[in-house]
């Protein structure tokens, strides 16, 4: 498969205090679609282009056999997530690549969720650039 077959989106939910609330989309060209909703700096739609090197970290992450098998629901519905810390954000990613889509929930106060499913946001995150849209909100 073509490494830029590959397609992301990441939408981060609300806690109990002032986590950012919003989503980011990459498309398999590198274009970014960011949608503020709460304690962002950037409420609304906003449009940019992935960091070509992030963007290349983010790829070869995903070809990481740890990553490539994280699908369905690490919540605490789901026997994965371990014991964990209530009113903190919920993840959701989705990866498609080469039509096929991978849809993975992720809410952070699992103590036993991978270590992948962080890093994997945080990947998506830096290839996106979404810190130019979130960091004016945060003190």
């Amino acid at each position: 498969m073509n490494p830029s077959d590959i397609a992301v989106r990441l939408s981060r939910g609300p806690c109990f205090g002032r986590c950012p609330i919003y989503s980011v989309a990459i498309d398999p060209r590198g274009s970014v679609t960011f949608t503020g909703e709460r304690f962002v700096a950037a409420i609304g739609e906003h449009h940019g282009t992935a960091d070509p090197a992030a963007l290349a970290a983010l790829r070869a992450l995903l070809a990481d056999a740890d990553v490539r098998k994280l699908d369905g629901d690490y919540t605490p519905a789901d026997k994965r997530c371990g014991q964990y810390a209530t009113d903190m954000p919920m993840v959701r990613m989705e990866v498609v690549e080469g039509g096929r889509r991978r849809q993975i929930d992720h809410y952070t106060g699992c103590d036993a969720a991978p270590e992948s499913l962080t890093r994997l946001a945080k990947a998506i995150d830096a290839a996106a650039g979404s810190q130019r849209w979130i960091d004016a909100a945060r003190e």
